[in-house]
């Protein structure tokens, strides 16, 4: 693949090609290319040139290049360009742009530079003493230095290390203010990570490196943009409500695993609007306690109009596994990305398996810790007409190499999937529920482990019109 990046952006510019195998073209010569990936706009020859070419241009808006092209007017005419390919770094950014640019032809894609191999945490411990936080700041007004003045001087028993002023506009600051300055890159990783929270506030933003290497070190983050997994704060009052927050040590595992291994991180198909769709495997334990049952629940199985799907059979006849030992084994036997709970006793409408993929690929939340996504049931009898529609949400569909690092809880007899759920919510991921869908069809009898529902509603019911009538 061909780039072309202005001499403004050399250092992430000469990273891409570095790492993936890019070879980096003028301006003139990106003009002739068949298609090229067009590393942000950041004057007026970069925007005459793009706008004369009429190949595949795949354009990636960085930050700052978004608001001047808006400012001056440039958007109207790039958004007419049917040529050209648009991803951005930032949802912010995203947001910005919908307005001139549908937001389905822009794609949130945040990319990475340095190499998130080389991040590893040391296991160093945080500061001893107080809470300690970094503030990314450089020095000029869109990074909201008088808010972060604010912040210090409420927050006395707090010390705020601040980086990136490298010329010393600051001056007189509150004594709990550390203005380091400018720091070389290892000795900022120590500093956030034995720090207790990130903030990056900031008026307008892309989704900057420093908060990806922070999440890598399990530090918190706190930030007025919307940020994966980020404490969202846009006053100083939510602002130090976050920091408290990421005192208590909540964002460490999750930030870590999910900056790693969320997909989020240089993902080219997704900047290169390829359409890749995530495979699913329906998992159905098979416990032996109805056969008919069993074959309804595969029938449904397979009646999925979602192509990329397939059914995994965990045979538990002979009940030596428990439920959560079936659910992890069912993990690690499947390929797919994502794996299906279907009890052997329920069934599925056809359009189950759809609806949860595309609940996950067309949100935002996509990028933002999702790792379940769920809908509603319905409850049928035991010959499986329909009772009622309930609030309960099954098992649901699970991001497979989630399960891996996060397994069910072997020691449970039941409810482990509600244990699963309530973990996964306590560590700040995501489960997504689809609060339109009923498509669940949960069958509701005597041998359920979590009892039988509609049993359980009428005896409530009968107790009820019995007090009444006593009365």
């Amino acid at each position: 693949m061909k780039i072309y990046y202005n001499e403004v952006m050399k250092f992430f510019g000469d990273e891409f090609v570095k790492r993936f195998d890019f070879e980096r073209v003028s301006r003139e010569e990106a003009l002739k290319e068949e298609e090229v990936f067009w590393f942000g706009i950041y004057d007026l020859d970069d925007y005459e040139a793009i706008i004369k070419s009429e190949n595949q241009v795949y354009l990636h808006w960085c930050g700052s290049d978004a608001p001047w092209c808006i400012q001056n007017k440039f958007i109207e005419k790039l958004a007419e360009k049917k040529n050209i390919f648009h991803s951005a770094d930032s949802v912010q950014i995203r947001k910005e742009l919908s307005p001139f640019i549908p937001s389905e032809r822009i794609v949130f894609a945040p990319l990475y530079s340095h190499g998130v191999e080389f991040i590893k945490p040391k296991g160093l411990k945080k500061f001893k003493k107080g809470t300690h936080v970094v503030v990314y700041q450089p020095g000029r007004d869109v990074y909201c230095p008088d808010m972060m003045i604010q912040l210090a001087k409420e927050t006395p028993e707090y010390t705020y290390h601040w980086v990136g002023d490298a010329n010393g506009a600051f001056k007189n600051l509150p004594e709990n203010i550390r203005n380091h300055g400018y720091m070389k890159h290892n000795a900022l990783m120590d500093l956030i990570e034995r720090s207790h929270a990130l903030v990056r506030y900031t008026l307008h933003d892309g989704f900057a490196n420093m908060i990806i290497e922070a999440g890598l070190l399990g530090t918190g983050i706190v930030s007025n943009q919307d940020i994966p997994l980020a404490y969202k704060a846009d006053t100083v009052d939510n602002i130090k409500k976050g920091i408290q927050y990421a005192r208590t040590g909540r964002f460490t595992k999750t930030t870590q695993w999910w900056y790693k291994n969320g997909d989020m991180i240089n993902n080219w198909d997704r900047v290169f609007h390829r359409k890749v769709y995530p495979t699913v495997d329906i998992v159905i334990v098979d416990s032996g306690r109805n056969e008919a049952w069993f074959k309804q629940a595969i029938v449904s199985a397979q009646k999925q109009v979602y192509p990329y799907c397939d059914i995994l059979v965990i045979n538990n006849k002979d009940k030596k596994l428990g439920v959560g030992e079936a659910y992890n084994k069912a993990a690690q036997e499947s390929k797919a990305d994502y794996v299906f709970y279907l009890g052997d006793d329920d069934y599925i409408s056809s359009d189950v398996i759809l609806n949860l993929v595309e609940a996950i690929i067309s949100s935002e939340e996509q990028m933002m810790g999702v790792v379940n996504s769920t809908l509603h049931v319905t409850y049928v009898d035991e010959k499986g007409v329909m009772k009622a529609q309930g609030a309960n949400i099954p098992t649901g569909m699970w991001l497979r190499k989630w399960l891996l690092d996060y397994p069910f809880n072997e020691n449970l007899k039941k409810l482990v999937d509600t244990e699963l759920i309530e973990r996964a919510q306590q560590e700040s991921f995501i489960i997504l529920t689809i609060p339109y869908h009923y498509g669940y069809f949960y069958r509701q009898h005597d041998k359920m482990v979590s009892g039988n529902k509609l049993k359980q509603r009428e005896e409530a019911n009968n107790e009820s019109r019995t007090k009444k009538t006593d009365a």
